[in-house]
């Protein structure tokens, strides 16, 4: 009988929990990444190498899609507190219950792929890497714009747009906690063309990697790189904290608390 140990972070892909370990029948611990974008199998006392699973080619999402709906635009204004938000989604399947949105580098114009998400389903996104040469992550608004102050580095689409509707800053969205060094190279170099702060602000339980990264990849932002300790994701929080919190006036752990974190 298999015995299974805690689920941790896959040592290939670097997604949180998809990295199973047991004991197999043998005796020899084994390890696979239950993840469908990595599926990373290995024997982990180095007996014996065992193949991977072999990459899925890049997907695209082709079911129909429609405009949104009045009543689907409001509740994304009211979810999140931001109009600007429906202006960026593509569009929303029926038939998968999703809304699909498109993940653009740093012009905002050489689309990458989409996410199709759900706020019913499992799992919430669905991605669609249609340039897997190019790191899959997203930029809610183009760099050829007039320069920006701030580069704000999340986990969701979703609060990468929010941090847009700020004005003076990208949000810049990794679809998850992993941040590659190619990840981090088109960041940086990305954030030193514009001058622009960069800011880490994953999710409250990925504070700990977030400092990791800080420790990790600061010296490459030469316009200085730091890390926020967030209570809710930034999706949530209101445009004008979030550029309190850019100005230096405020944190994310306490309104009472005031440090400046320039």
């Amino acid at each position: 009988m298999k015995q299974f140990l805690a689920p941790a972070e896959c040592p290939k892909c670097g997604h949180d929990e998809s990295w199973s370990v047991w004991i197999g029948e043998q005796g020899h611990p084994m390890g696979r990444c239950f993840r469908a974008q990595c599926g990373y199998l290995r024997q982990l006392d180095g007996a014996v190498a065992l193949p991977t699973k072999k990459a899925k080619e890049p997907r695209y999402f082709t079911r129909p899609i429609t405009h949104l709906t009045a009543d689907q635009m409001a509740f994304f204004h009211k979810r999140f507190g931001a109009a600007e938000l429906t202006e960026e989604v593509a569009g929303y399947s029926e038939f998968d219950d999703r809304f699909l949105l498109g993940v653009y580098g740093p012009t905002g114009y050489n689309r990458r792929g989409h996410v199709a998400y759900s706020f019913n389903a499992k799992p919430k996104t669905l991605t669609y890497n249609e340039k897997p040469d190019e790191p899959f992550i997203h930029y809610a608004k183009p760099i050829t714009e007039a320069p920006h102050a701030h580069l704000v580095i999340v986990e969701d689409w979703f609060s990468a747009e929010k941090v847009a509707t700020t004005g003076n800053a990208v949000g810049v969205a990794l679809m998850g906690t992993h941040m590659s060094q190619a990840d981090v190279t088109e960041i940086a170099t990305t954030a030193t063309r514009q001058g622009a702060k960069t800011w880490l602000a994953l999710d409250r339980d990925a504070y700990q990697k977030s400092i990791g990264y800080l420790f990790r990849y600061r010296e490459q932002f030469p316009c200085g790189l730091w890390a926020w300790s967030l209570g809710k994701d930034l999706k949530y929080e209101t445009t004008e904290r979030i550029q309190e919190a850019l100005d230096g006036k405020v944190n994310f752990v306490s309104n009472a608390e005031r440090k400046n974190y320039v």
